[in-house]
């Protein structure tokens, strides 16, 4: 004889609060019903029923959830009020800034709570935006003597025109009026960029150019190229050159506008170089020598070498020698 097969019945699901172990929805889709009103909450969750999401492992309904600035609507996902952001809500914003940026506050305190500022020292008003420059808050008119803005503690960055610590000094072309470069040393700051010049140095504002004879210094014709002007009208020459705009030279030490220049017989036009007036009469480097039938007379051969050449062409013979 052959028994039946033994069958078993399935058994019966838990119940958790009304809802059966094996439907979705059981302990609110978010743990396993194990045993009657029983509820193992999945990670996240907490509750009899895991009906309350935690966010950053703190209770949706725990007054400090989300920083206390918004709501624990699942499992790590906060709906933030307005101003505040972040995975907990944690940023915050002050004047529209966010609290992790580097410009909120004017980069000059913490943002501990919406449009709230923790002004570090020295920094004043709602956003920490004011600050003061030697005892004058930086919103007043007369901070930094009025030519520049405050814009950090102590620190004045001033105008065109002006400088100095707290911008009290006017400044010429980038030189302070209390330096003795200002005006290129040759005048007085007066105003921003507003140079009174000594006189012959007024050819431009900055006092930087100066005349010789209507010529600027630095041009190569300057003291007609034989020297430097060293001020206004003041010409230093080179050596071997003279007169006040160094246009007369000197030939073998007399100056070119003397009688006796040259041996009195040719132009000095430069200096030490004579132009012989006869130069097939007169040469040498200081036309002091004659010719004599083609030799001058510092030549051997002057005369044939038998007597002197006196003058243009005019020999002296020696003692028993005759003849032109």
């Amino acid at each position: 004889l052959f028994s039946a097969p033994i069958t078993f019945a399935a058994a019966n699901p838990f119940d958790c609060y009304g809802t059966l172990s094996n439907e979705t929805t059981v302990c609110n889709s978010h743990g396993t019903c194990t045993a009657n009103d029983t509820c193992v909450c999945s990670t996240g969750y907490t509750g009899i029923e895991c009906t309350i999401p935690l966010c950053n492992n703190i209770k949706a309904n725990e007054t400090n959830v989300c920083q206390g600035h918004g709501n624990c609507t699942a499992h790590d996902i906060c709906s933030c009020e307005t101003g505040y952001v972040g995975t907990f809500c944690n940023i915050n914003q002050c004047n529209g800034i966010y609290s992790n940026e580097t410009t909120v506050c004017s980069g000059h305190g913490t943002c501990v709570d919406l449009d709230n500022c923790t002004c570090a020292t020295n920094y004043i008003d709602t956003f920490c935006q004011i600050t003061s420059c030697n005892g004058t808050y930086s919103n007043e008119s007369t901070v930094c003597s009025s030519h520049g803005t405050c814009g950090e503690y102590e620190t004045c960055t001033c105008n065109a025109g002006y400088g100095s610590t707290y911008c009290e000094t006017f400044e010429c072309y980038g030189t302070l009026a209390d330096v003795g470069s200002v005006c290129s040393g040759h005048g007085n700051c007066t105003g921003p960029n507003t140079c009174t010049c000594e006189t012959g140095y007024n050819v431009v504002a900055n006092c930087s150019i100066w005349n010789c004879n209507g010529i600027h210094h630095f041009e190569g014709s300057v003291c007609s190229a034989n020297g430097t002007c060293a001020s206004p009208d003041n010409c230093v020459c080179d050596t071997g050159y003279y007169g006040d705009n160094c246009d007369i030279p000197s030939c073998y030490g007399t100056l070119a506008n003397e009688t006796s220049v040259c041996s009195g017989r040719g132009s000095c036009v430069a200096k030490d170089n004579c132009v012989c007036s006869t130069p097939t009469e007169v040469g040498g480097n200081n036309c002091e020598y004659h010719y004599c039938y083609g030799h001058l007379n510092n030549s051997a051969l002057a005369c044939d070498g038998n007597g002197t050449c006196t003058s243009y062409n005019n020999c002296t013979c020696d003692t028993g020698y005759y003849g032109t």
